[in-house]
Order: structure tokens, then sequence, then C-alpha cells
């Protein structure tokens, strides 16, 4: 007769721990069946691939005259820039008012002069440059304006063109088309619940062939939102997630994946909103949400494949056998890891864009602050699921737990189980 076998198992996690007997020390275990391994290949094939378009897809995002691609700023202001009105010369605010966008589809260059009246882009069909002799292209690199600034440039000298992009557009930073101090204007600060025009008279010199233009502009104030009805849905999300873990505990594993799905769809309304690549975009910011969907995917399928295993007791001479599931200890760290990751990667990150009048994500802005609202709660309340999980003793074969198992009998009377 076959033995009944006390197991250790947190099965309503979904995760399947270790199977160790507590009679026989000696036991040996022999794995059947394979599926688990290939879906194991698969996820990390996965992640991979998800690297790798991080790695390839970040290559360009340096491109079109602008810095390396960076989330899109979430603000309470909104620039507006006009003319100069030459025909296919487009001039706009791109990434949220963070970047001036200059297009031309002319047969001629477009010169952008920089601080003190030297030249600073040129945009053409040859493509975007910077002159490294130009102070604004080193000021320009950061947003506050505090870049050092090399020394012996000769703004007034020739031009030293570096081609940034082979298409005709530039995006660069500039610090004429935003506020400038530590501190809110005077009338933000008197009234912060009205809109205000903190900036009337933004100009940029161009020239376009034998002409000179100014593109000009004004930055708007506008009085934030209050955050807190995200803060209740991020709370929600916490409640439902511990919900669903305790009352039913084996799909803690899949609250994690939909903390890691939300916080990738929040990055995904992040890259939508800047004006660059989409795809180098999301995978200059959001690679590591990717990879970490792709593991907690993987982990919850490989934890839930239907794999056993035979594992053989000497018995005084007879085999006692008991089916048996594999041992998978770095599912739950690593369904853990993915939990916290969504938090704050996902949610916490993002918790600007809850009390921004243009948050840094696409239209509509709502799916946005849904999504980090919902990464924020349910990774929190996955994690926690997950960390003060206990291992409860579960019995096979019919025994319940504190029950002489049939071995255990024969020995303490000194007979042979089935003899």
């Amino acid at each position: 007769m076959s033995a009944a076998v006390d197991l250790h198992r947190s099965s309503w996690l979904g995760l399947r721990g270790s199977a160790w007997s507590r009679w026989s020390p000696t036991l040996v275990r022999a794995r059947c069946g394979r599926l688990w391994v290939a879906r194991l290949i698969v996820c990390l094939v996965a992640c991979l691939a998800a690297m790798a378009v991080a790695v390839v897809g970040a290559a360009p995002a340096s491109a079109h005259g602008s810095p390396d691609a960076t989330a899109v700023p979430s603000v309470n202001y909104r620039t507006e820039l006009t003319g100069p009105a030459w025909p296919d010369i487009h001039v706009q605010m791109v990434d949220n008012s963070d970047r001036v966008e200059i297009r031309n589809d002319s047969p001629l260059d477009v010169i952008v002069l920089g601080y003190d009246g030297e030249p600073y882009l040129r945009i053409g069909q040859q493509g975007a440059f910077e002159n490294l002799q130009s102070p604004a292209t080193y000021l320009n690199r950061t947003v506050s304006g505090n870049a050092p600034i090399p020394s012996g440039l000769d703004p007034d000298g020739p031009p030293s063109w570096r081609r940034l992009s082979s298409a005709p557009v530039a995006r660069f930073h500039d610090h004429r088309t935003h506020w400038m101090a530590n501190t809110l204007p005077d009338d933000v600060l008197a009234d912060p619940n009205s809109s205000h025009v903190i900036i009337e008279d933004i100009s940029i010199e161009l020239t376009w062939g034998d002409r000179t233009g100014t593109t000009t502009g004004r930055t708007i104030w506008s009085p934030p939102p209050s955050p807190m009805p995200w803060l209740a849905l991020a709370g929600a999300a916490l409640a439902s997630g511990l919900a669903v873990g305790w009352w039913r505990r084996r799909l803690a594993g899949a609250v994690v994946v939909a903390a890691t799905v939300a916080a990738v769809s929040a990055t995904v309304w992040q890259a939508r909103a800047a004006a660059g690549s989409f795809v180098a975009d999301l995978a200059n910011i959001g690679w590591l949400e990717l990879v970490m969907c792709a593991a907690a995917i993987g982990a919850v399928t490989v934890d839930r494949a239907p794999a056993g295993g035979v594992r053989l007791a000497p018995n005084h001479g007879a085999a006692t056998a008991a089916r048996v599931e594999p041992t998978r200890g770095w599912v739950r760290p690593l369904l853990v890891v993915c939990g916290l990751g969504a938090a704050l990667l996902g949610g916490l990150a993002h918790a600007s864009v809850w009390s921004r009048s243009y948050p840094g994500f696409a239209e509509p802005w709502i799916v946005g602050r849904a999504a980090a609202a919902c990464a924020l709660g349910w990774g929190a309340a996955a994690a926690l699921c997950l960390v003060i999980a206990h291992r409860p003793t579960k019995t096979y074969g019919g025994a319940s737990p504190g029950t002489p198992t049939a071995l255990q009998q024969a020995r303490e009377s000194g007979s042979t189980p089935g003899s």
C-alpha cells in the first residue's frame, strides 16, 4: 500500500513550494515531465527580447537635434509659439512645452540664433546640425541651464557644425520658453487657483535664406487639479488586490501580472506623449517595466505548468512512491520584485501626473493616470501578500495532518507495510 506524504505548499499564492517528506531524510526524487522547462525558456526569451528592443530602439533617441530621450515632464504651464509665416517652415512646442520643434521642408536652410545672436542650429535637407562654437549648444543640454561651457569658444567666428540627424527637424530645449526662477511668479503665489500669463515676450530669432524672422510666444500658468481622486483609486486597487489575495490565495501571482501590465500601460501612455519615435522612447524610458511584465507572466506560467514527479524511499527492501510537485522556490521572490517594481516604477514614479494640469501622458490623460494608480495599488498589494505568505501543511494520500502514515505505523510496530 502507498504511504501518505505530508507536503509543505503555498498553493493559495499559486506557488509550488518544496515538497520534502518529514519521515524520510534520504528521500530521492525523480522528476517527470519537462513542460515547465519549455515555459521557462519562453519566459527567458521574452525577457531577452524586451532588453534587445531597449538596446536597439534607444539608439536613435538622441537624433533630431534633441538630448537623449527622457520622460515627458508633468507641468502646470503651457507655452504657445507663433510664426514666422514662412512656407514649409513649421515651429511648435512639443513634449509638454519642454522642447521647441522646428521642421524645415523647404530647400533652404533655417538657422536658429542663440542667446547672443550667434548661429546655434542649422536645419535643412542635409539634416540638423549644432554649432559647437555656440554657448547655447551647451546651456540647452540641461533644464536649469547650468551646464559648463567650454573655454575658448568663438561664437562670432565661423560656425563649427556637428551633425545631429539626417532628418530636416530639430527638437531642442530653449530657456527662453519657460520660467527659469526657482519660485513661482508673484501673480501665481497671490492667486494660485487662477490662470496667469507668466511670460509674455518669448522671442527666438531665425534666418531662412536671406530672410530674418522671429518666433514669438507666451507661457500660461494653469492651476493644478486635486490628486485625491487618483489616490482614492490607488487605495481601491490596494484593497481589491489584498481581497483577491486572501479570498483566492492562488491568484496573488495574477495580481502581480495585473500590476506590471498597468505599469507598462502607464509607460506606453507616457511614450505616446513624446514627440520622437514611439519605439525609441518606450525602449528608453520603459524597458525595465517591459522586462518585469515578461518576467511576471513567465513566472506565473511556469509555476502553473502541470509537472509532477516520483520520489522513492527505501522501506525495508520495498519501495514506497508518492506523487510530488517540483521545487520552484525562485518564483515567489521574483514575483515580489516584480510587484514592488510595478508599484515604484509604474505608480510612485508617476505620482506627479495626479497633481499637474498637463501630465506627461498622451490624451486622454485619464487612461495614464488610472494606469499609474492601479499599478501602485495592485503592486503593493501583491508584494504584501507574497512577503507575508505562510506555508501550511497539506497532506496527500487521504491522511489528515497529525495522522500517522502507514509507514510510520509499520515502523512503530516493527512490521513492513503491505506484508
